[in-house]
C-alpha cells in the first residue's frame, strides 16, 4: 500500500491549483448590504485576487443587525469604502476596488466591461437589477444573483417570479 505521502499528493495538488484560481480570480460585488457584505467578505476570506465593490449608499446604524461591516463607528461612512477596509485587514495581498455609485440601466454597461471572473448580484432595487441580469446574460458574464427583503415591510406578498417574463426592463422581456 502506498504511503500516505503518496496518497495524499493528488490532494494537495488539486487544492493548490485551487486556490492559484482563486488568486487570479475578480470578482464584482453589486450592491453591499446584507447580502453583499457577507459575501465580500467570504470572498475575501477564500483568498480571491481582486474584487471591486459596487455601491454608493452609507452605513446606517439600522444596518447593524444583518450587515458584517455595520459596526458603531462606521455610521455615515460609505459601505464599499468600510467593506474595502474590512477586506485588505482580512486579506492584504487582495486588490480592492471601490466605485461609488448605484448601477442604473444607463451606466452598468460601463462598469460591466472590466473583464470580471464573476459578478455577485446583491441589488434590492428591480429596475438595475434586472440591467445587470440582463448585461451579464447578454455578454455571458457569469453571474450570481440574490433576492432579498429589498425594504419590503410585508412577507406575504413576496412572489417567485423570472425578471426575463415578468420585468420589461430586462432582456427586451425575452428569454433564451
Amino acid at each position: 500500500m502506498p504511503g500516505a505521502n503518496a496518497l495524499a499528493a493528488p490532494r494537495v495538488c488539486t487544492v493548490k491549483k485551487a486556490l492559484q484560481r482563486f488568486a487570479e480570480a475578480h470578482i464584482c460585488v453589486v450592491g453591499i448590504g446584507g447580502v453583499g457584505s457577507w459575501a465580500a467578505e467570504a470572498l475575501a476570506r477564500t483568498g480571491i485576487g481582486a474584487i471591486t465593490l459596487i455601491d454608493m449608499d452609507d452605513v446606517c446604524v439600522t444596518n447593524t443587525n444583518r450587515q458584517i461591516h455595520a459596526l458603531r463607528d462606521n455610521v455615515g461612512l460609505a459601505k464599499a469604502e468600510v467593506m474595502a477596509e474590512r477586506i485588505r485587514q482580512i486579506n492584504p495581498e487582495c486588490r480592492v476596488t471601490v466605485i461609488d455609485d448605484f448601477i442604473t440601466p444607463d451606466n452598468v454597461a460601463g462598469y460591466m466591461n472590466a473583464g470580471f471572473t464573476y459578478v455577485i448580484d446583491a441589488i434590492d432595487s428591480v429596475r438595475p437589477k434586472a440591467a445587470l441580469i440582463a448585461y451579464c446574460r447578454r455578454y455571458k458574464v457569469p453571474l450570481v444573483t440574490t433576492g432579498g427583503a429589498g425594504g419590503q415591510i410585508d412577507p406575504t406578498q413576496i412572489q417567485v417570479a423570472d425578471l426575463a417574463k415578468n420585468y420589461p426592463g430586462s432582456a427586451g422581456g425575452k428569454t433564451a
